[in-house]
């Protein structure tokens, strides 16, 4: 009988906390050594070229570039007046804000659930899922941990501090300029908006709403459904290909599959799990876990049809709910800590493979190698003699995409991690003009070639193999 009261607890054993403790520590010592072993890429450069000078207060009101004036114009101008081109301290503030946010995730969960327990494991999870680790591992994926603060701290403030209650206007008012961070930082974390709707839909008998909070989530929704429409018009991402839509069961089952090997391991029972939790949520009438898998449905959504673009960080505040809802029923109504635990366990291993992949190949290690190897023939070759430096592989790359607007440009691999050669003219010298020739091409022969490693992505790529200086 013993036994069976310390499995059916409500009480979280204590050395719990211990393993709760070592998996933080561990993933608090990867992301500190990761910021110091990992560099700038890809578009980190090309945002570090735009944004160093200045803030360019005309893309205030383009959105160009999915409006992420925060996250990007912001981000990166501040940063470097601060931290110039030292890119650790970068993936430094990065890591602040992630834990700024687990923090206030955990405060939002422990009142609004009314249990530590739940609130704790869910805040973990966060802190240590599949999507958080891509976040932490591209500088620039800043913009979503920028927008799950605003997003985190509205929810907590709207559930849990009078924002339902007690709202009066000034609160109205504050909470409105969370909801605009969130949109300017990375605007499809505002999902939680129709979340909000979903919560008074289901709570309508329970809570009644005032005018002034009737006013301010029609005011809301009506802010969430213009930005979308508009972004949606003008956004130059979402009319390339590699950003496309289409709107299919084909895409819809194929993008769930992609998303299910990096995250969710396996749909069927990803599906199962989905259904199990509405049937405890109806059952026994628990409101608080409908809520928590809708919603994670709901942040899901946006990303359930597109084409070509996947990436395992999109889903973030999508997973940590659908998390917090499996907690949430172990918790509540099957009452056996252990499977508590195990979850969590089972949420750190699933980490193993991203953990050592990032560790033994950090990103923009390559790129890093390279730029300091250029450095060095920079000043032995006397290279800034001359106007022009063309670069190839010493290798033919036969490299396919599968979204034809890059693979028609037939550009090398390497140039596109050097941001068509942005990199050189931050890091190396900013008068030079700097040119890709393919395998099969000549350079003019009066100015150098640099023989390049073909995509400057993993340890086999040397950077500079050799330097080929035109005849005298």
């Amino acid at each position: 009988m013993k036994l069976y009261d310390t499995l059916t607890s409500d009480e979280t054993p204590q050395y719990y906390y211990y393993i709760f403790g070592f998996i933080v520590g561990f993933f608090i010592l990867f992301y500190i050594y990761y910021s110091f072993a990992a560099w700038f890429m890809q578009d980190d450069i090309g945002y570090l070229y735009t944004f160093r000078e200045n803030l360019h207060w005309q893309n205030f009101f383009s959105f160009n570039t999915v409006y992420r004036f925060l996250s990007i114009n912001i981000y990166w101008h501040y940063l470097y007046k601060f931290f110039g081109t030292t890119a650790a301290l970068y993936f430094s503030i990065n890591f602040l804000i992630l834990c700024v946010n687990s923090i206030i995730l955990f405060l939002f969960i422990r009142d609004f659930c009314k249990d530590k327990t739940i609130a704790l494991v869910a805040a973990i999870i966060y802190f240590i899922m599949p999507p958080t680790i891509k976040n932490m591992t591209w500088i620039c994926n800043n913009q979503h941990l920028m927008s799950h603060f605003f997003a985190f701290l509205f929810c907590h403030i709207y559930f849990n501090k009078g924002g339902i209650d007690d709202l009066h206007f000034k609160k109205g008012i504050l909470l409105t300029a969370l909801l605009i961070f969130t949109l300017i930082s990375n605007f499809l974390a505002a999902c939680f908006i129709p979340c909000i709707i979903f919560y008074h839909l289901l709570y309508m008998y329970e809570i009644k709403l005032r005018k002034l909070n009737i006013f301010f989530l029609v005011f809301w929704s009506l802010l969430f459904i213009v930005f979308i429409i508009i972004s949606s018009k003008f956004a130059g991402m979402l009319q390339t290909p590699e950003y496309g839509i289409d709107i299919s069961a084909r895409t819809f089952i194929k993008t769930l599959q992609s998303y299910s090997y990096h995250i969710y391991k396996n749909v069927p029972i990803l599906i199962i799990t989905i259904i199990l939790i509405y049937a405890a949520g109806v059952i026994r009438k628990d409101k608080l876990a409908i809520f928590f898998i809708s919603s994670s449905i709901c942040f899901y959504l946006p990303y359930a049809f597109a084409v070509f673009q996947r990436n395992a960080n999109y889903l973030s505040i999508s997973y940590v709910l659908y998390c917090t809802s499996i907690v949430l029923i172990l918790k509540k109504h099957i009452r056996i800590p252990i499977l508590i635990l195990m979850f969590l366990l089972y949420n750190f291993f699933n980490t193993h493979y991203m953990v050592k992949e990032f560790s033994e190949n950090p990103a923009g290690d390559r790129i890093r190698t390279f730029i300091s190897q250029m450095k060095e023939v920079y000043l032995q070759k006397e290279l800034y003699k001359y106007k022009i430096i063309y670069f190839k592989t010493d290798e033919a790359v036969h490299y396919k995409t599968g979204i034809d607007a890059i693979d028609k440009k037939d550009t090398p691999v390497f140039w596109l991690r050097l941001v068509d050669g942005l990199a050189l003219k931050i890091f190396l010298d900013p008068k030079l003009e700097y040119r890709p020739i393919k395998y099969n091409e000549k350079a003019p022969e009066d100015f150098p070639v640099i023989i390049v490693s073909k995509d400057l992505y993993s340890h086999e790529d040397t950077g500079v193999k050799r330097v080929i200086m035109p005849k005298k």
